[in-house]
């Protein structure tokens, strides 16, 4: 098995690290307003927003896992191919710095 790394930065599981492919999908999304809320003396637009689809997503490939973003893998639940880091490692700061594990949120069967 093979996995290609679409996130923007390297992803560190224990001690491999996955380069960042330079390929970066997005999920484009729709906003409608639903009117406004006063928070402490000031008025603030309150909107519903929808995802519209994934964007820049490679067809899936046999034998290939891509790791993507939360965002990108839960607009594609439909695809088995897709998984994110999981079990995040955090330094003093509260910065990721890597992952445990990585973990799949499609809701079809995930052949390892």
């Amino acid at each position: 098995m093979k996995v290609r790394n679409l996130t923007p930065h390297p992803v560190n599981l224990g001690g491999a690290t996955i380069p960042p492919e330079g390929i970066v999908p997005r999920v484009g999304m729709s906003t409608e307003s639903l009117g406004s809320l006063q928070v402490q003396g000031v008025e603030v637009p309150v909107v519903r927003t929808r995802a519209t689809g994934v964007e820049g997503l490679p067809a899936a490939e046999p034998g290939v896992f891509l790791l993507v973003s939360r965002v990108v893998a839960d607009a594609a639940r439909d695809r088995a191919d897709l998984l994110v880091p999981d079990g995040l490692v955090r330094d003093d700061k509260g910065r990721v710095t890597g992952a445990t594990r990585l973990a799949s949120l499609s809701t079809g069967e995930v052949a390892l």
